[in-house]
């Protein structure tokens, strides 16, 4: 089992948006893009202060392929040891929901 504390969730989501949140219990949901100022320093930043990070990412139905393939791209730039791609659950899907209606 993964810390929660370890646990970085990166949701894919339409408009070339990215909903992320750490752990599950009562987690902050924030949002970023593919830019240089966005995925590749909230990735640099989190494992700089968690070098047991694990990334977990799930696409939305609503995002495309060609997100998937620039995600995992820079997630091995990053050169995070430990990241894994994952189904969306109903869980997540109740955490970003309010996230989601803003885009």
């Amino acid at each position: 089992p993964i810390k929660e504390s370890h646990a970085l969730t990166l949701v894919l989501a339409d408009k070339d948006q990215i909903i992320w949140y750490r752990g599950i219990t009562d987690p902050v949901v924030n949002r970023t893009t593919y830019a240089r100022d966005g995925l590749r320093q909230l990735l640099s930043q989190t494992y700089a202060e968690v070098p047991e990070l694990v990334v977990l990412v799930k696409p939305h139905e609503e995002s495309t392929y060609a997100n998937l393939v620039d995600i995992l791209d820079e997630l091995a730039q990053s050169e995070l040891p430990r990241y894994a791609l994952a189904d969306l659950t109903q869980e997540d899907r109740n955490i970003i929901a309010p996230t989601l209606e803003t885009i």
